[in-house]
């Protein structure tokens, strides 16, 4: 089954893509940065690169994507959940985000809320799934979206500061590089590479 990784920033999917290729080391991966694109060809290559995963023309495994923004990721989230109903049987959907002391709850039902205002005849919801797991240095909680008679389950990976705290990144100090290294340095640690061995 083929995987699709939402996350906030190029930090995020510089994580994902140093942790998954160790622990999934036969899979291939595709990630796409918004922030390394032109807004005017933005939605164009995204949807082309979108669309070609989902229907089989890539060779990819995994598909990692970064947002831009918390906002964004939200409305990422809200608008792929119901394009992903006609491949249930082929993908599993990620949400990879920080908390900044918030709540996984205050952030589904953000977007439940935006999922609302999109619904036209039928209605589409995210909600909670069981309880949340902690898994050092992360928490994980699963969600279940329907529409329709129709749901699958969305996992969050959330950790409940920042990336950049986990990783001791000062944004205003940091060069891009700098920030990748240490990235890649935390990718190397046992607790997280754990985490996403047993939750993905």
């Amino acid at each position: 089954m083929n995987s699709i990784f939402l996350s906030e920033g190029k930090n995020d999917t510089e994580l994902l893509e140093a942790v998954l290729n160790s622990i999934y080391r036969d899979l291939e991966t595709q990630r796409f940065d918004l922030e390394d694109h032109s807004n005017d060809k933005l939605i164009k290559q995204e949807s082309s690169m979108i669309r070609s995963f989902l229907e089989y023309r890539s060779d990819k495994d995994m598909l990692l994507k970064s947002e831009g923004g918390k906002p964004k990721l939200k409305t990422a989230v809200a608008s792929l959940s119901r394009g992903l109903l006609d491949y249930l049987d082929h993908f599993e959907l990620y949400v990879v985000i920080d908390l900044d002391g918030g709540s996984i709850d205050g952030i589904i039902q953000d977007i439940d809320e935006e999922l609302e205002s999109r619904s036209t005849t039928y209605t589409a919801s995210l909600e909670r799934s069981g309880r949340l797991k902690p898994a050092s240095p992360f928490l994980i909680q699963d969600s279940v979206f329907s529409y329709r008679n129709l749901e699958y389950e969305i996992r969050f990976i959330s950790l409940e500061n920042t990336l950049e705290d986990v990783a001791n990144i000062n944004k205003d100090t940091d060069s891009g590089e700098e920030q990748r290294e240490k990235v890649r340095e935390i990718s190397r640690r046992d607790d997280i590479q754990s985490v996403f061995s047993e939750h993905t």
